[in-house]
């Protein structure tokens, strides 16, 4: 099972809540956080 494929998808794991990406061409951003002892992960995909 693959999640939705976009731009910001965990592959196997969940689809994108939002979908933040930009046109073609301009810069996408990331910002990831892992916590480890929650097995917690935050993506911020641009400021989204």
């Amino acid at each position: 099972m693959i999640a939705d494929g976009g731009c910001g998808a965990l592959y196997r794991r969940m689809a994108l809540a939002v979908n933040a990406s930009k046109p073609a061409g301009e810069w996408q951003t990331f910002d990831i956080t892992f916590t480890r002892q929650r097995q917690r992960l935050t993506v911020i995909h641009n400021n989204q």
